[in-house]
Order: C-alpha cells, then sequence, then structure tokens
C-alpha cells in the first residue's frame, strides 16, 4: 500500500512540474491568480470531498432501507410462525394460552 502512495506522490509531483502556467481563477467575483496544476489538483480534491459526502448520505439512506427491510422481515416471519401454529392444532382446538 505504501508502495501506492509513493507512486501517486511521484506522479502528482510530476504533473505539478509539468503544468506550471499561469492562471487566473474568477468565481462570483472573486479572482484568484495561481499555477494550472495547483488549481486542477484543488479542483480534484473538492470535487472528492463533494463526492465522500454524497456517499455518506447515500449511505444512510440505504442502512434505513435496510433496516425496513429486517423489520418487514421479521413481521412476516411472526405472522408465519403464528398461522403455521394454528394449522398445526386442528379444526376446533383453541391456541395455548400465554403463561
Amino acid at each position: 500500500m505504501a508502495l501506492i502512495g509513493v507512486i501517486l506522490l511521484i506522479l502528482i509531483a510530476v504533473f505539478t512540474l509539468e503544468n506550471r502556467s499561469p492562471v487566473t481563477i474568477v468565481f462570483l467575483g472573486w479572482r484568484y491568480d495561481t499555477v494550472l496544476s495547483y488549481a486542477m489538483i484543488a479542483s480534484l480534491l473538492i470535487g472528492a470531498v463533494v463526492l465522500y459526502v454524497a456517499g455518506l448520505f447515500r449511505q444512510r439512506e440505504l442502512r434505513a432501507q435496510v433496516r425496513d427491510a429486517e423489520v418487514r422481515l421479521r413481521e412476516a416471519e411472526r405472522v408465519r410462525s403464528s398461522s403455521a401454529g394454528l394449522q398445526a392444532q386442528g379444526p376446533g382446538e383453541s391456541p395455548p394460552q400465554p403463561r
């Protein structure tokens, strides 16, 4: 894993050294002069953070769906076991009383 990190670090360093063109970023009246590679790396990091946060929300939504499905499954199993108990008694017999 450390080897992959070192390789990525070398690739980012090479990318930064090869893309030294100055650029001006304008956003909502705000101006910032920087180097092209820094702007691209910053946009990559901002995009990664946005995707991570969106993934957290989606994961929370999926966990809620799993909890709901587990509740429905438990309820269906409870209904199934109670109806199986009624069928095993036969006609005319009363269900067992809880103690």
